[in-house]
Parts: structure tokens; sequence; C-alpha cells
């Protein structure tokens, strides 16, 4: 049996580039567009060869002579290096078409204007282990609206495949085609064109579809972007900066947020089951693209008791999740995968799916669909967060092990029955998002260095909005376990109509003191620092104008600080 690392590597590398003309001049073909110092194309050899790959066909046309002088046969790359060089231009499909004697009976195909991070072993495998003809790496991005969308069913084989200008009538899921792909070369007999410009994806794919082939979709968040123009390039650019390649890669495990559906991401509006029902909140997709600019997963975990009441298809609801994907595209943003449980134990509705009337493992508070998203994704829990509006969005951040964050956002009436307390709080989504993304490290890094330096302080008094100031609280307990340091902590509320309770099961207005019942400490809530202890620290809280603004520290005199967040 033939082993994996010795498959074909097809690189097709012909385009003019016309959309780079700016940057190489048409003096180099467009994969020799340098990126850190190397041109494109040699990045790609290189991925291939620390995989174990050894054998490339580089399909040519646009000024040939270029890359064949600086690859010549790859022997100083301990490589096998052909070429084919197409005499006009024949489309991507054309090109492999004319290149049918040179082809092994199965290979890898990349195109040369990408800059890809992925694990093509495990691809390539996925392919074998699916015994298709043919294999599409696919991800969500944040404009599907222009892109090629690839419609799959539940086994994740492709079922259709719409280009930007044909979409069908009901929206699909938000997953593109990454011009990535393992092919098996025997598709490329009967009645294939063989004259004219034939494209891998407008013209192959459906043709082989037709003809009953099966075509594997393989859907990974692992880094793959072309850089075809100048503004994609120089995001490329700024993508390897940030390590975002690194951080996708399936080399580690993942850091992921999960984030709850209804009241967090979107209005409740109560069993949501028409898709003209659905309301973003400000800001979701927004947020959303930060996440996705981080290199961390946004997966969406959501109890759907809609299923089982009989209230709505699964069908339906994929509907309902693909014009969400949608709509948060429209801000630049993307799930990277929603997980859902249809199951609700109560019965007595009309039209409910009795099958479906369990106690599952899936239905948060459970946390069946969170250890699938890890076991699916590869991702460190303990190195992730979950959003949610909810006491079971919490409960399961606590069985899972994860930093958990409520929002305000969901009912009233649930956040003041919460027997589980959050980590933090914040007013929605958008605003939790940038504590995790752009201050609770910083902030955790700075309180951490002052505790250290102030180890023998018995008070530390925290002035400033309650939320905020309970979230900084939140932060010192957690450096005060790590450090071993039992120390009390109080907040001032400067603003005594802002909400108190927070992550707080309730609230005495008389005696001004409310609980944490994760710490089990009592914070107190004064209009002002008077008969507190002699041995302190005060930090003071402001809140900048830019969110994203990297968190600081001055201090004021020796026993005064004032905390930038």
């Amino acid at each position: 049996m033939q082993k994996l690392e010795d498959t074909q590597i097809i690189l097709l590398a012909g385009g003019k580039g016309t959309r780079l003309i700016e940057h190489t001049k048409d003096y180099i073909p467009k994969p020799m567009v340098l990126i850190n110092g190397k041109p494109a194309l040699q990045h790609l050899i290189e991925m291939c060869l620390e995989q174990g790959f050894r054998n490339f066909l580089i399909l040519l046309n646009h000024k040939a002579e270029k890359i064949i002088n600086f690859f010549g046969t790859g022997e100083k790359f301990n490589a096998n290096i052909d070429y084919q060089i197409e005499d006009s231009p024949r489309g991507t499909a054309g090109a492999l078409f004319d290149s049918m004697d040179k082809l092994s009976e199965r290979f890898i195909v990349i195109y040369a204007d990408t800059y890809i991070n992925v694990n093509l072993k495990k691809f390539l495998k996925y392919h074998v282990d699916n015994k298709t003809k043919a294999s599409i790496f696919v991800h969500p991005n944040n404009h599907p609206y222009d892109s090629d969308l690839v419609q799959v069913d539940k086994n994740n084989l492709v079922v259709n495949l719409y280009s930007p200008t044909d979409r069908p009538k009901n929206p699909i899921r938000n997953l593109v085609n990454a011009a990535l792909y393992v092919l098996e070369k025997s598709i490329f007999n009967g009645d294939i064109l063989e004259n004219g410009v034939i494209d891998i994806a407008r013209d192959l794919f459906p043709k082989i579809l037709n003809n009953g082939i099966k075509i594997s979709a393989y859907i990974s968040p692992e880094y793959i972007k072309d850089f075809g123009t100048i503004d994609r390039l120089s995001q490329v650019k700024k993508d390897i900066k940030k390590y975002l390649p690194e951080k996708l890669s399936d080399s580690y495990p993942r850091k992921a947020i999960f984030i709850d559906r209804d009241g967090t991401l979107i209005e409740d509006v109560g069993h949501l089951s028409d898709i003209n029902e659905i309301r973003l909140f400000r800001n979701s997709g927004k947020a959303l693209n930060q996440i996705n600019n981080s290199g961390i997963l946004g997966i969406c975990v959501t109890n759907q008791p809609v299923i089982a009441r009989g209230e709505l298809t699964i069908d339906g609801l994929k509907d309902i999740h693909a014009q969400l994907e949608l709509m948060l595209s429209m801000e630049k943003g993307y799930l990277n995968d929603i997980f859902y449980c249809p199951h609700y134990p109560e019965s007595g509705f009309i039209g409910e799916v009795r099958s479906l009337k369990i106690n599952c493992e899936c239905r948060k508070p459970n946390i069946g669909m969170i250890k699938e998203a890890s076991r699916i994704y590869s991702i460190n829990l303990q190195k992730s967060w979950i959003i949610g509006d909810s006491c079971n969005d919490m409960l399961a951040g606590n069985r899972a092990g994860l930093k958990k964050i409520l929002v305000l956002t969901g009912e009233t009436t649930e956040r003041l029955k919460l027997k589980c307390c959050p980590d933090f709080t914040f007013s929605s989504f958008y605003y939790a998002t940038n504590w995790i993304l752009f201050k609770y490290y910083k902030i955790s890094k700075i309180l951490k260095k002052f505790q250290e330096s102030f180890f023998g302080i018995k008070d530390v008094i925290i002035i400033g909005p309650a939320i905020m100031s309970m979230n900084i609280c939140g932060v010192f307990s957690e450096i005060n376990t790590e450090l071993g340091i039992r120390k009390e902590l109080k907040i001032i509320n400067k603003h005594k109509s802002e909400n108190n309770f927070g992550c707080y099961q309730g609230m005495d207005n008389t005696s001004r003191k409310a609980v944490n019942w994760r710490t089990k400490k009592i914070f107190l809530f004064e209009k002002s620092p008077a008969q507190v202890s002699k041995n302190l620290i005060k930090i003071n809280i402001v809140i900048q104008k830019n969110i994203t603004k990297t968190p600081y520290l001055i201090k004021k005199d020796p026993i005064s600080f004032t905390l930038f967040v």
C-alpha cells in the first residue's frame, strides 16, 4: 500500500497575477511574491517537505522560467520537482487534464497563490478513509456572499457547489471552497472536455457530481488564505506577524470561546422558529470578527428544545443557522461551528417528537456539545471560555473547566436566581469579547506584578463602576489563589444607579453588602472609603474610551493607583 507521504503534490502556478501587477511590476510571476523574505511558492514547498511530501509537479504558464530557474530539480530543497508548461491557459482543470501523463493515481492540488498551514496528511487520510474520488477543503470565512459555497449532507458529502452569482432559494451554511483538493486521477476519464478552458470548481466538480461520483468535504479551521490582491497579500503578512497560521493549526490544542445563541448572540424571542425573527444584538458580528482575527475559535453551543417540541424541524433549524451566519458575515464575522441539542425532557406539546423527549448529555448545563466540539477541533478547555446569559451556560462552563462570562442581555429573572456565579460579568457579548481579547490577560499580568510588590498589604480598595470593579475583583481573586494570598478585597461603587448584583446571588440594600458565591467573600459597597484599614492600597478604575486599548496602571502616590482598562 502506498504511504501517504508518497502522494504527489500538484502546485498550480500558471496565473498571470494581474491584480498584483502593482506589486510584482510583471517582473516575477505571482507565486514568487516575497512573504517574510521568501517566495510564497517556497513556503508551500517547505510546508509539504516538513510533512514528508517529496514529489512535486508544478504547472506553469506565465514567466515559467523564473520559477524553473529558482527551484530547478528541487535537489537543493531535498525534493523531486517536475514541471508542466501550458502553451496557452486552459484553466485549473484543463492544466491538470493536459498533464495526465505526469499525474500519479492520487494527488493533492494546491493553488500557488495561497498561504497555508494545513495538516495535509490528516486531510489525505480523511479522503482515503471516505473512499471518495475527490475531497474539498472547506471552511467558513467573513465574506461568504462573494465566495464559492459548498453544500454538504449530514455525512459531509458534497451535495452541490454554488458560485456567488448562483445561490439556492434557502440560505446555506457558510462553508467556503478553500481551493485545496485531494483528487483521484480516474475522475478525468469519461466525458471531461478535452478542449477549452476548464475550471475545477466551476466545471469539473459539477460534472462528476452529475455522473454520480462522490465528493467529500473536509471542514477545518486551519489557515488557508489567497494573496491574489494587494489587500489580501497585506492581510496575510499581518496574520503571519500575529502567528495566526500557527494558532489555527492542529499542532497544539486550540483555544475557543463557546457562545450561547439566544440572549447572547441574538435576541431571545422565545423559542425561535421563524427565520424572519432573527435579530442580532448590536456588534455581534464585529465581536466575532475580533475573535476570528485572534486565532481563537468561535463556537456556538445552543439548546434547541423547539425540535423536540415539534415547533421546528432540523432542516428549519439549519436554515435559521445559515441565515444567522449570513447576517454575521455582513459584519465580517463568522462562527467556526454551531452545535445544537434537539432534546427536551418535558412532555405535553402538540406535535412533539417522542424520540427526543429524553434526558441527554448534550443539553446545557450538561457538556456533551462542548466535549464534542473539543474532540473535533482539538480544543484546550482549560484555556477556553464560555459566554452566555443564563445559569445553564455558567454551570456548563463550571463542569467543563472553562472561564465563564455572564452577559446581561438575557432574562433578568434568570440572573437574579443565579446559584452559580460567573467569573466575570458584562453588558453584552461585544464587551465580553473585548475583555477576553484585549483586557483580561494584560490586566492579570499587571495585577499579579502589583500583588507581588505589595505582598504584605492587608486591604485592596477598588473604586470604580460596579460591574468593572467586580470584574477586576475577580482577577484579583484568581491571582490571590494562585499566589496563596488571603487578602480582603473591597469595592466602592462610584455609580449608585448601576446594577450592583452582576455575578452575585443577591444584595441587601440596607447593609449595602453582597456575597460573591464563587469566593464566599463579602464585598462592601460604600459611598466613600471611610473607616477602612490604614494598611491598604486604593485602585481607581478608569474605563478608556477605546475599549481595545491596552490596559495600564499609574501610581498616583504610595498607596493610590489608577488602572486604565
